[in-house]
């Protein structure tokens, strides 16, 4: 079978994407690799997003429109997972926008290479338009057993839009519901999944920065999440025997809580009572995650007085968030 024969799936979240939709769809629809089933979820979208859905559906044939009530980002993935029919998968998001020969590129890279993963490269833009660049593809693929002993190889690379899957990574896989930082959540799940996962040095995704971005929305009981998404990670790597890595994310995961601690504790976006049911959790999570780390060569110096300074004196990161801002 050559390439072109094979059919990918590209799946396409929306909510409320009026202004940013056409040219996500507008790249997808001109992908140089033309056998593409685009699948797109409004997710119970209240301006014309379902509109615009509709209206692209009926000028491209290849655009199958998810009408649903809003379920959020993980559950509009899934529904698309659901109905998908391709041999590989290629998540983008209704803000951001892809290059021509995305999928073309990391199609042949899976192929080439015998890979079940691609991660590929990305540009961060504040403008609505491509950037003229010369594409670059220069690779290295691992086993993903080595990806899990050598964790920092992934590190600031768990974006499910920067990563081209071959279908078989969610044959039992799926993104978790009502959560946030659900890439975080399934970053080691999918690698685990894999034989072979290749890194290619290809920008080939766009991430629009919005002012609606995640991370630059304010601090809420959503960000609580991300506890689900280290425990997720440990869970991966424990049944993986990966101890060193474990080490490394057990690491990370104590600064997190530390520094949780204190943007709890001065946040105005919750009740008192809710602040306190918190704090508390956060504190005995703190302890345990410390206990667990005595033993650990990557938590000591400069990195374990950050922690313990921010846990006993948690208006250090009130400070340092008012000096950012």
């Amino acid at each position: 079978m050559n390439n072109e024969d094979i059919l990918v799936s590209v799946i396409v979240p929306a909510y409320n994407a009026e202004p940013y939709l056409p040219l996500c769809l507008d790249t997808i629809i001109s992908q140089t690799h033309k056998n593409i089933e685009i699948i797109v979820i409004n997710d119970g979208s209240t301006d014309n997003t379902g509109k615009i859905c509709d209206d692209y559906a009926a000028k491209d044939n290849r655009i199958t429109v998810i009408h649903q009530e809003n379920q959020g980002l993980s559950c509009a993935r899934n529904a698309g997972l659901d109905i998908m029919t391709g041999q590989y998968i290629l998540f983008i998001d209704s803000d951001d926008f892809i290059e021509s020969e995305t999928v073309e590129i990391l199609l042949k890279d899976c192929i080439d290479y015998e890979s079940d993963i691609i991660i590929y490269g990305s540009i961060d833009t504040h403008n609505r338009n491509l950037i003229e660049q010369k594409l670059t593809n220069n690779v290295v693929t691992y086993n993903s057993l080595y990806l899990l002993q050598n964790i920092d190889l992934l590190y600031n690379k768990e974006s499910a839009c920067t990563r081209f899957f071959s279908k078989k990574i969610f044959s039992d896989i799926r993104f978790p519901a009502n959560l946030r930082y659900e890439d975080s959540f399934t970053a080691l799940s999918t690698i685990e999944k894999a034989n072979n996962v290749t890194f290619t040095d290809a920008k080939l995704y766009y991430y629009y920065l919005s002012p609606n971005s995640i991370m630059r929305s304010s601090f809420s009981e959503k960000n609580f999440d991300i506890i689900f998404a280290f425990e997720q990670k440990l869970k991966v790597l424990k049944r993986n025997e990966c101890e060193d890595s474990c080490k490394k994310i057990y690491k990370q995961y104590l600064y997190i809580l530390s520094r949780m601690i204190g943007e709890t504790k001065y946040s105005p976006n919750f009740p008192t009572e809710l602040k306190q049911e918190k704090l508390k959790m956060l504190r005995k999570k703190y302890k345990e995650v410390y206990a667990i780390n005595q033993n650990n060569q990557y938590f000591k110096g400069k990195f374990k007085l950050i922690s313990n300074l921010l846990f006993y004196f948690p208006i250090i990161r009130k400070i340092k968030d008012a000096s950012e801002g």
